[in-house]
Formats: structure tokens, C-alpha cells, sequence
């Protein structure tokens, strides 16, 4: 709204969400404070510079957008997006995507879940999902490796102790 003040025209009121930054009234409303960087909210609020982020205004309001694979995981603006999705197991390919660790150490690498097998313990389906699944030092099914069976002994149960078979007799 224009108004005229000692003969000398100028921005009497602006209609929401601009406003006269500036106060050069030749452009009038120039800001629009529900979007403007620098004049986020109101006039001369700068959304600042947060790591691994560019400043960001929505409705007036300053929050970082990530960059990249980045990700604000704890919801704090002042660190801006402190996680790297693409490796942090416990932040893979998005925030609090936890990669499995059973019977293992849980790893991310390109946003994709990976896992390395303790001894003794191997992942025999390929699935990160239920980690090391296969015991190969006790299980007669998978004995010092994927598949490898134990065989059968008549009138005995085929057994895996420390990763070689034998068996147990039958009562």
C-alpha cells in the first residue's frame, strides 16, 4: 500500500508474507519473508550455513536442505546434517535405517547394508536382514561351510564340533 509522506512517496504497508527490506520504496515489497534467505520470517533474518547443507526458508521459517546423501538424523539445525547416509550403519540410505549386526559387525557402504561374519558364523542366504545366520562350527547342516552336510552314520546322529563332523550314537 503506498503512502505519501512530506510530498515524497514511499511503502506505507506491505501485504503479507512481503515486505520493504530494503526500504527503497522505487521496488517496493520486494521480500517475501516466507521464502527469502535473507530475510526469513522477518526482515533481516538470514537463514545461517550449516555443514554439509544449504540454508533453507519455508513458511518463514530457516531449516538446512541437505546436500547429497546427508541427513539431519537428530532434528538439531545448529549441526545442520550431521550424518552421512550413504556409510553410518546406523543411519543406512535414511535416518534410524539400522543395519542388522547379528553374529557380526554391521557396516553401510553406498547407502546399501553390509555386514563381516564373526568367526565361526557365516551368512549362507546372502540376506543382511538376519546377519550371520549359520553357525559353521556347530550346525551338522552347514559344517565348516554353507551346505556342507555331515553324513549320516547308521544307528549314530550326525554332529559339527569345531567345524568337523562326527556323530553321536543312538541309545
Amino acid at each position: 500500500v503506498p503512502v505519501c509522506k512530506a510530498a515524497v512517496c514511499g511503502v506505507g504497508s506491505c501485504t503479507a508474507p512481503y515486505d520493504d527490506c530494503d526500504k527503497d520504496s522505487a521496488n517496493g515489497c520486494e521480500s517475501n519473508t516466507d521464502t527469502s534467505i535473507a530475510h526469513c520470517g522477518n526482515c533481516g533474518t538470514a537463514c545461517p550455513a550449516r555443514a554439509n547443507a544449504e540454508p533453507s526458508c519455508t513458511a518463514g521459517v530457516c531449516k538446512p536442505k541437505c546436500l547429497g546423501k546427508y541427513g539431519d538424523c537428530d532434528a538439531k539445525e545448529a549441526n545442520g546434517c550431521e550424518v552421512d547416509l550413504n556409510t553410518d550403519p546406523l543411519n543406512c540410505n535414511g535416518c534410524g535405517i539400522k543395519c542388522p549386526k547379528t553374529n557380526g559387525v554391521a557396516g553401510c557402504q553406498l547407502g546399501e547394508c553390509q555386514i563381516t561374519c564373526n568367526f565361526g558364523f557365516i551368512n549362507c542366504n546372502n540376506k543382511v536382514v538376519d546377519g550371520c545366520e549359520v553357525d559353521i562350527l556347530n550346525d551338522p547342516n552347514n559344517c565348516n561351510g554353507c551346505g556342507l552336510i555331515c553324513d549320516a552314520v547308521v544307528g549314530a546322529q550326525p554332529t559339527c564340533t569345531g567345524g568337523s563332523c562326527g556323530f553321536s550314537c543312538n541309545a
